[in-house]
């Protein structure tokens, strides 16, 4: 887990990148055994629950006295990565409950300012259970 704490501001920073990771690995596992194109809409459905699923465990198992924040902190490892992160993963993190302050580097000197900035809007949790439901995840409340 790759997490950052502001005491002075008191916010937490979470980087998402390692749990996207993981989910695209357990995607492409799981479209090889069972036989699914990920270029097709249910390639992307599968690569968006089971990421998802990955950030919100990361996000619930993050113990933390301040509150939490997202944020797409590190560098993509190949190309394929980073064209997926610029095109789709914006797309993705809208529907999640929880605070993101986009895709800024943990060494950043502003990452501060983003995550307190984001700390300031609420988000709906109405997109969210939408998407799960629309999803059929069963292990994401």
């Amino acid at each position: 887990m790759n997490t950052k704490t502001f005491p002075k501001s008191r916010i937490c920073v979470i980087d998402v990148y390692p749990s996207f990771e993981q989910g695209i690995k357990k995607a492409v596992n799981f479209a090889l055994k069972h036989d699914i194109h990920l270029n097709t809409l249910d390639g992307q459905k599968v690569i968006i629950g089971f990421c998802i699923e990955h950030i919100e465990e990361e996000y619930k198992n993050t113990t933390s006295p301040y509150p939490k924040v997202l944020c797409m902190g590190s560098k993509a490892r190949n190309s394929k990565l980073e064209s997926f992160i610029v095109k789709h993963f914006d797309k993705i993190v809208k529907f999640l409950p929880f605070p993101y302050s986009g895709k800024i580097l943990m060494e950043s000197p502003d990452l501060e300012a983003a995550a307190e900035n984001c700390l300031k809007q609420q988000k709906s949790q109405r997109k969210f259970g939408s998407l799960v439901k629309k999803l059929n995840l069963r292990r994401v409340n």
